[in-house]
């Protein structure tokens, strides 16, 4: 019934808040190990995590309102158009950074061919 969907929503909700605190931990390392040994590889994983941050963080923050809303007894093409919404806006963002990451990585590649020519 009601209090076994209450109970997985909760559930859901607190998993993918320690998803959330351990891509942020794995994000920080990444960081400091990038910064340290000057590795494009860590540097990229950390930005996954970085993605993997926001993402997760924008579902839960979406769950969040969405069951205020319900509790509330909103309703409406608003909220209807909520899950969607937010899912293209990721999308977008997520492809942003893929694009700005294979861009660099091309201009980095570009630089160090260029430096060996004569």
């Amino acid at each position: 019934g009601d209090a076994g969907e209450a109970g997985d929503a909760w559930f859901s909700a607190m998993l993918m808040f320690a998803c959330l605190v351990v891509k942020l931990c794995l994000y920080v390392y990444c960081r400091l190990v990038a910064r340290k040994e000057a590795s494009e590889i860590v540097r990229a994983l950390a930005d996954d995590h970085r993605n993997d941050i926001v993402t997760n963080s924008l579902v839960i923050g979406t769950m969040a309102v969405a069951a205020w809303a319900e509790r509330q007894g909103h309703q409406g093409v608003f909220f209807d158009k909520l899950d969607p919404a937010v899912s293209t806006l990721l999308s977008l963002w997520i492809m942003y950074g893929w694009i700005t990451n294979a861009l660099d990585q091309v201009k980095a590649l570009s630089d160090r061919r260029g430096g060996g020519g004569g």
